[in-house]
């Protein structure tokens, strides 16, 4: 009788397709506004210590990493408004992280914004 050796990408491509296809990834841009700058960079210090245990880059305001995708939040131009306009974009490679992530931004967003009224 000869024994099969275990393939372990096999395996893993039975089971879950979308974590070994690279092509999936899951993004979301999310469009927000806060009163003033020092708000936005207020908010930014609660999106950090919140995700204070993934890798974080200030190069572009603020941008966290995880495995399988990213958060970036990204101050846009504006042009007419008073309002600090920012984009949220959550990526992920992973379906139940994404949605974890972006619940959890969520949360903080909405806390954040009850915080400040």
């Amino acid at each position: 009788m000869r024994i099969r050796p275990y393939n372990m990408i096999e395996t893993l491509e039975r089971h879950m397709p979308m974590a070994i296809n690279e092509a999936t990834k899951i993004t979301e841009t999310l469009k927000e506004s806060l009163a003033s700058i020092a708000q936005y960079r207020q908010f930014l210090n609660w999106m950090s210590a919140d995700f204070e245990l993934y890798l974080q880059d200030y190069d572009k305001d603020l941008t966290i990493y995880f495995p399988g995708g990213a958060i970036c939040i990204q101050q846009k131009e504006n042009i007419q408004s008073d309002f600090i306009n920012f984009e949220i974009h959550i990526s992920s490679k992973h379906k139940k992280t994404f949605d974890s992530h972006k619940s959890r931004v969520l949360l903080v967003l909405n806390h954040f914004k009850f915080f400040c009224q």
